[in-house]
């Protein structure tokens, strides 16, 4: 090597730019998850202290859970045919003028509040089922592959720190100010991120070049039933998951609004200890 030669270190990857799209889908992971966190712990409290039935908060919770489990097993399989941005954007847009049609029905006092609400865990739910996926596979379209790892690392970090304060501030302005405050400002909110995902220009020429393999949902069963350890694991997840959230969004709530007369404060300070 000579004098003149220079030796070029590589990147690290702290240093790496991710660029404004990355930095646009992030914002809208932030103000999607922070709107999960909310309504997660205020829609079924709101639904507890109209009905004063655990019954009918409850069924507000299985009806999301069952939703958002076969709209994943349904839309899985074609998020990556279609363009990812388009199905981030429309998502949140739909999610937002749900939202703010729930606060209109809220403030007129419209007929049929809680089959509203019911409906609301049915789009909500179906949005996520679309929102998350696409959210994840469109990095690579975002970011080369050396900031892959920042860029997972980020969103990853933002997942589990939007999620607890989206309980803590859901709790707060609910208790402070009620139901129509949190339904304005994330109706507004899911609106405002649906316009900016609108300005996400995806580089397809980065995955263009791999080779995509499709498998149907057919095939992705078949495979389960051949492989024992997974398949456990996956029943042994859902099992657990349901018995947690049995805990967690219906016993816990239920107790503390009807049996000790508490706030809506008291259950997010419990909810966030258990997150």
């Amino acid at each position: 090597m000579s004098c003149d030669e220079t030796v070029k270190l590589p990147e690290k990857v702290g240093t790496y730019n991710l660029g404004v799209n990355f930095w646009l889908l992030l914002f809208g992971k932030i103000v999607s998850q922070l709107g999960d966190g909310i309504f997660n712990l205020a829609l079924p409290w709101y639904i507890l202290s109209v009905t004063n039935s655990a019954t009918a908060m409850s069924s507000y919770l299985v009806l999301a859970n069952v939703v958002c489990g076969i709209s994943i097993m349904i839309f899985g399989r074609y998020i990556d045919r279609w363009k990812k941005e388009k199905v981030l954007y429309i998502a949140d847009i739909i999610r937002g003028i749900y939202i703010l049609f729930l606060f209109a029905v809220i403030v007129f006092k419209l007929e049929g509040q809680l089959i509203w609400m019911y409906i609301c865990a049915v789009v909500l739910n179906i949005c996520a089922a679309l929102f998350n996926p696409a959210s994840m596979s469109i990095i690579p379209e975002l970011v080369e592959e050396r900031g892959l790892v920042k860029a997972n690392a980020l969103l990853s970090m933002v997942d589990n720190l939007i999620a607890l304060i989206g309980l803590a501030v859901g709790g707060i302005i609910y208790q402070i100010f009620g139901i129509k405050l949190i339904f304005l400002i994330a109706g507004m909110a899911y609106v405002l991120s649906g316009v900016s995902e609108m300005f996400i220009h995806p580089n397809r020429s980065i995955t263009n070049s791999r080779k995509q393999e499709n498998t149907s949902l057919k095939d992705g069963i078949k495979y389960l039933m051949t492989n024992n350890r997974i398949l456990f694991i996956i029943v042994f997840a859902l099992v657990w998951n349901y018995i947690y959230i049995s805990v967690y969004s219906i016993y816990i709530p239920y107790v503390f609004n009807t049996i000790y007369k508490t706030t809506i404060g008291a259950v997010a300070i419990i909810q966030i200890g258990m997150f």
